[in-house]
């Protein structure tokens, strides 16, 4: 089985973990996160303690990956195919727009 996940944070606050399976996506709040009445991230992941799992890369976090002349020239620079997205997030998570960063586990 193929796993490797990556760190979410919210305003710089670590709130979860997105990972990719073999067959499957998973983002799943921490539950300190929950417990302590953290915001959600994206009105389409409402915080809960169960995680979202999906056959594609959410929406939300799909909709953080670069498009265009920026997405063509990360993977080639990067050496990542353009439609795996989940790896061009994780390369990528650590300079995003917006309050949401996706990083690997032990970065700065």
């Amino acid at each position: 089985m193929y796993y490797l996940e990556a760190e979410v944070f919210y305003h710089g606050e670590p709130v979860g973990l997105l990972s990719r399976h073999s067959d499957f996506f998973r983002f799943q709040y921490h539950r300190e996160y929950v417990l302590g009445g953290g915001d959600p991230i994206s009105f389409s992941l409402p915080v809960r303690i169960e995680p979202y799992d999906s056959e594609l890369l959410h929406g939300f976090f799909s909709g953080l990956v670069s498009e265009g002349w920026l997405k063509n020239l990360q993977s080639r620079t990067q050496k990542i195919d353009e439609k795996d997205e989940f790896s061009l997030l994780v390369a990528n998570g650590h300079d995003l727009i917006g309050a949401v960063t996706v990083e690997l586990p032990n970065m700065p």
